[in-house]
């Protein structure tokens, strides 16, 4: 039994995975991508910028925003996620979009932050809905 825990744990670090996201993410990157590419299909008709919760259960939480970003009020999504029984612990992916060659800023890192003081420990990232790309934050801005 010790053997299959420590090959499957070897497995998943040759893989580029934790345990804790080979447990959680319900979606593979192909299929995240595919649907943010649903969630932003009228990009070149709307710039606004997108707030997406994705939980281990596969949900996904979509809050609108304007051009000038996604000013969501905190309560609003707790109470959101609670409404479909979920809590930021359950939130695998935090997903927003910028401009193609707009990285992480400090309102990312400070919204990210508050993020993880409610429980979030998942991966925070930008969408690129120009080329299709995610960035995920490594604790750098830009």
């Amino acid at each position: 039994m010790k053997k299959a825990i420590v090959l499957f744990l070897v497995v998943l670090a040759l893989a580029g995975l934790s345990w804790a996201q080979a447990l959680k993410e319900p979606y593979t990157n192909k299929q995240l991508y595919e649907l943010l590419n649903k969630v932003f299909y009228n990009w070149l008709g709307d710039k606004s910028e997108k707030l997406v919760f994705v939980t281990a259960d596969g949900q996904l939480f979509v809050f609108p925003g304007d051009p000038a970003g996604v000013s969501v009020e905190t309560h609003t999504i707790i109470l959101t996620l609670a409404r479909k029984g979920q809590g930021f612990k359950a939130v695998t992916n935090i997903v927003h979009n910028h401009s193609r060659g707009v990285g992480f800023n400090e309102k990312d890192v400070i919204a990210l932050k508050v993020f993880e003081k409610l429980g979030f420990v998942g991966k925070f990232q930008i969408f690129y809905p120009e080329t299709g790309k995610i960035k995920t934050y490594k604790g750098r801005i830009g």
